[in-house]
């Protein structure tokens, strides 16, 4: 099986024509203003003290904003909606109680996620932990139980 490929002379050049079709478009879509980044991490840092004070409406606007995008984070790591919703609300409870620990190195909402994307890995090795159990009694369950051929071996005929 040799590499097909195309063959060219060492002295054959591509056109310029061939090199000026491959050009990339310009991205043309809004970059975000310095006022925007500025104004989202000023509500950033409000929500964090908001949260920080026991403000029970902070924790409900952090959910508005970002609970679909939690959902959808954690459902592409754990695999099923349910397990999401789940991982999403024991994240709240994490956050709830460990707010105090927040040390202000990144955004608030990053750090939410970081809590989130970990309490998703827990559950899955928990999930894992628990299928790896489940098989090793079903294992032992099979070795203890008596095989067919084995009782019929113990049993004598009666004629």
């Amino acid at each position: 099986m040799g590499i097909m490929g195309l063959a060219l002379a060492w002295e054959a050049r591509i056109p310029a024509v061939a090199q000026q079709e491959r050009r990339v478009e310009p991205f043309r879509g809004q970059i975000a203003a310095p006022d925007a980044a500025q104004a989202g991490r000023a509500e950033d840092t409000a929500l964090a003290a908001a949260c920080r004070s026991g403000d029970l409406c902070a924790y409900e606007r952090l959910y508005s904003l970002h609970g679909a995008r939690m959902k959808n984070l954690a459902r592409n790591i754990l695999g099923s909606a349910t397990d999401a919703e789940d991982a999403v609300q024991e994240t709240f409870l994490k956050v709830q109680r460990g707010i105090a620990s927040f040390r202000g190195q990144s955004s608030f909402v990053t750090w939410t996620f970081r809590i989130l994307v970990n309490t998703c890995y827990d559950a899955r090795r928990s999930r894992l932990r628990k299928k790896e159990v489940a098989a090793d009694d079903e294992q032992q369950r099979g070795d203890a139980a008596p095989r067919p051929e084995a009782r019929s071996r113990g049993r004598r005929r009666r004629a």
